[in-house]
């Protein structure tokens, strides 16, 4: 509850609003994708964690965005959910802090100033620039990396530039490569956490498409979330 009030919410008014009325609380293009999310919690096993992110209105009408995670917590005779259990992160300023490396990026692009060079390497995000090596039936097959920062280098523990991923190390899981595709040939950018067996870490990654239709280039924000994973644990 407090956590609520310290975000800018006041939760005993929610209680008493209807549902049409919280609905109405998140924000227009995320009702759908807030809709499947409790849509799958009712499918997936115990085990399973669903996640969602959503940008929701506070009393003083500032858009907020949240990052919940959400598991089967209990469920009646007939195996059906009744009670589901949600972790709720607030977000707003990791979402802030992409879309400015983004915005610096493209800014040292077209600029190359001493200036935005800076205020890109300070950022705590760690960024790649990377294209996605496809084979000839167009399944994805690695990635080939041009673009790092120093955050991202800090993480990682060495360089990836003028490297692909199976070139650094050939155990990485494909399902980064493909990640990497499927936002390539949709267009769509994905935010997902995964874990990277040979670094041993989680990362929440924010990965999107750059360049026109042709492009196979990618732009990927991530956070080392390991230490958060371990105590949810």
């Amino acid at each position: 509850k407090e956590t609520f009030i310290a975000e800018g919410f006041d939760p005993d008014a929610m209680e008493q609003k209807t549902a049409e009325e919280r609905s109405a609380m998140v924000h227009v293009d995320d009702r759908l994708l807030l809709n499947d999310y409790f849509a799958r919690l009712r499918q997936v096993s115990d085990e399973e964690m669903v996640t969602a992110e959503y940008r929701a209105q506070d009393i003083s009408g500032n858009w907020k965005w949240f990052h919940v995670r959400g598991k089967v917590f209990q469920r009646d005779t007939n195996g059906n959910v009744t009670h589901i259990l949600n972790a709720i992160e607030h977000t707003t300023a990791r979402k802030n802090s992409e879309a400015e490396i983004l915005r610096l990026k493209d800014a040292v692009a077209q600029n190359a100033t001493d200036k935005y060079y800076s205020l890109f390497n300070a950022i705590d995000e760690g960024f790649y620039g990377a294209e996605v090596i496809f084979d000839e039936a167009g399944k994805p097959l690695d990635l080939s990396f041009a673009e790092e920062n120093p955050a991202a280098l800090r993480m990682m523990g060495q360089s990836f530039v003028g490297k692909t991923l199976k070139q650094i190390n050939p155990q990485y899981e494909g399902h980064w490569f493909e990640l990497g595709g499927r936002v390539v040939l949709t267009g769509n950018s994905e935010r997902v956490e995964l874990y990277s067996g040979p670094d041993g870490k989680w990362f929440n990654s924010y990965i999107i498409k750059v360049g026109d239709t042709n492009s196979r280039q990618i732009a990927i924000v991530f956070q080392d979330v390991t230490n958060r994973k371990k105590a949810e644990e």
